[in-house]
């Protein structure tokens, strides 16, 4: 279980990241917030998504 955890932890903060940055630059560099909004709801599902996948892998 904690495998499962970290594996979709760390894929999700590297994808809110990434998509953070994509956001904020097709926004424009002034629409951080709105930016970081978008990232933390994609990163949420990505590691709801990962975790599931993870623990059904993993156990």
């Amino acid at each position: 279980m904690i495998k499962a955890f970290l594996l979709g932890l760390i894929i999700s903060v590297c994808a809110g990241v990434w998509i953070f940055t994509k956001l904020n630059q097709r926004t424009g560099y002034g629409n951080g917030a709105s930016a970081a909004k978008g990232a933390a709801i994609a990163g949420a599902l990505i590691f709801v998504i990962v975790f599931s996948i993870g623990w059904f892998m993993f156990g």
